[in-house]
């Protein structure tokens, strides 16, 4: 997999550390910060305005179809990547783009959603993960908003959002993503692995991060 130069430029930003600052006011929590993204062909580019990603028990779509009743994973703020954001995640999840707005209306915007079901091929690194409850950690979100610490419209200014780090077991919808797991999108498919296994591999991009004690870390992307 190869980024375009677009989110090149982002990834960049990242790893010489323009977000650090950020990440280390999330650290500890179940937020980190990614850059909204698809697979096309063997090419990691912006999604497009007025579509949205979707999945559904782990299967990756880009539908330009609004999806209801969902649940936030994700916030991204105006005059970022495709400029305004809205979406939601549910049993099938949401990442939307609408294609008419507000200007005065904030931005969210999620990553990507889920299908409640068994999750066949979710293997050891989520067997023993705790739940995790989306609803707490977007009401932390809000909380963070309204106290002015944290600003969606500056980071989508750098090509970022917030997202809710998370995977799916067997026994839960939603799960806490270990330190050292990351999730990746192969072949249009969310799959969970250990870090170690395709952080170095050729072909990983990168578009999700957080610190780890202390140390930014990629933990999601596309192989």
């Amino acid at each position: 997999m190869n980024a375009s130069s677009e989110i090149q430029c982002i990834i960049d930003r990242v790893e010489v550390g323009v977000f650090d600052a950020v990440l280390r006011s999330l650290e500890k929590s179940d937020l980190g910060i990614f850059i909204p993204a698809q697979a096309v062909d063997n090419l990691v580019v912006p999604i497009p305005p007025g579509h949205s990603q979707t999945e559904s028990n782990l299967e990756i779509a880009i539908t330009d179809e609004p999806v209801t009743g969902t649940t936030r994973v994700g916030w991204f703020g105006r005059g970022g990547l495709g400029s305004d954001c809205a979406g939601h995640c549910n049993f099938h999840c949401h990442n939307h783009r609408p294609k008419h707005y507000s200007n005065d209306r904030m931005l969210e915007c999620d990553f990507h959603c889920h299908h409640r079901g068994q999750f066949h091929d979710v293997v050891d690194p989520l067997a023993d993960a705790s739940e995790l409850h989306p609803a707490l950690v977007e009401a932390q979100v809000a909380a963070m908003c309204t106290a002015g610490s944290l600003c969606l419209d500056e980071l989508a200014a750098g090509g970022v959002g917030i997202a809710l780090l998370h995977g799916h077991s067997p026994r839960y919808e939603f799960t806490v993503l270990p330190d050292g797991v990351v999730s990746t999108i192969e072949n249009g498919k969310t799959h969970f692995r250990q870090r170690t296994d395709v952080v170095d591999a050729n072909g990983f991009v990168a578009n999700s991060w957080r610190l780890e004690n202390g140390v930014r870390q990629p933990v999601g992307g596309f192989v």
